[in-house]
C-alpha cells in the first residue's frame, strides 16, 4: 500500500460528473477540477488548426488556454461544443 496526497474535492466532483453521464467539462471547470482541461484544450487547438502557431510551452499557449477556460465557464454554448 502506498500513500499519495490527492485532491479530494476533485475526486468527488469528477465522480459526480461521471455518474450523471455528462460529457461537458463546464461543471468540472466551474468547480475547480482541472484534470480534463489540457485534453479539451489540445482538441480545441487541433480543431482550429492552431498547432503551428502555439508552441507546447509558451506564454501564448498559456494565455490562450486561460482564455479557453474562461470561455468554457462563461459561455454555455461554447462549452457545449467542447
Amino acid at each position: 500500500m502506498t500513500t499519495k496526497k490527492v485532491f479530494t474535492k476533485a475526486i468527488i466532483h469528477e465522480l459526480l460528473w461521471f455518474l450523471t453521464g455528462d460529457t461537458n467539462i463546464q461543471y468540472l471547470v466551474k468547480n475547480g477540477v482541472k484534470i480534463r482541461n489540457e485534453r479539451a484544450f489540445t482538441k480545441y487547438i487541433r480543431h482550429n488548426k492552431l498547432d503551428d502557431k502555439l508552441e507546447r510551452y509558451s506564454p501564448e499557449r498559456d494565455e490562450t488556454m486561460a482564455n479557453f477556460i474562461d470561455q468554457i465557464i462563461n459561455d454555455d454554448e461554447f462549452a457545449q461544443k467542447r
